[in-house]
């Protein structure tokens, strides 16, 4: 798949798993609302290599390290019949973030949708840089609602 506005993204391959195990422990250490557990993430990148349920797009050449990833799952809308496809995670990794590729993470998750004809739901949770990261966001899609989070017993009197 390879279309003007996401022209350095493309379809995780199988030999892809380290480097995509590593850039996702260096969005956990940088997200830090959870611990990071290597074989949840391996068990997820098995239920989506081959489009099974879901897609993982990079940036970086095969056999090269990754600069990027997107993971899209598809799945139902927890109160319908309905299916739609979801984004999970979008990291760019930090000595990249200067870069187009999380705008071309996004243009690939818009072009999938389309391919399926599916909505998509894509957001913002993090820790670093939110502001900015909801600003791009903000850039790409039409806004339909918000993340909060609260952390128990977190500034507690």
């Amino acid at each position: 798949m390879s279309f003007d506005d996401c022209a350095d993204v493309r379809v995780a391959a199988p030999h892809d798993r380290p480097e995509i195990m590593r850039l996702t422990r260096l969005a956990c250490d940088e997200d830090g609302q959870h611990g990071y557990n290597a074989r949840k993430v391996s068990e997820f990148l098995d239920l989506h290599y081959g489009k099974r349920g879901g897609m993982i797009g990079v940036v970086g050449d095969m056999g090269i390290e990754l600069k990027a990833y997107i993971f899209l799952i598809v799945t139902q809308v927890w109160y319908s019949e309905d299916y739609h496809c979801q984004e999970l995670s979008l990291f760019v990794a930090p000595t990249h973030r200067k870069s187009t590729y999380a705008r071309q993470l996004m243009a690939f998750s818009k072009h999938t949708s389309n391919a399926l004809g599916l909505d998509l739901t894509i957001g913002v949770l993090s820790n670093e840089r939110t502001a900015a990261k909801v600003r791009l966001y903000q850039r790409q899609f039409p806004s339909a609602g918000a993340f909060f989070v609260h952390h128990p017993n977190v500034g507690a009197v």
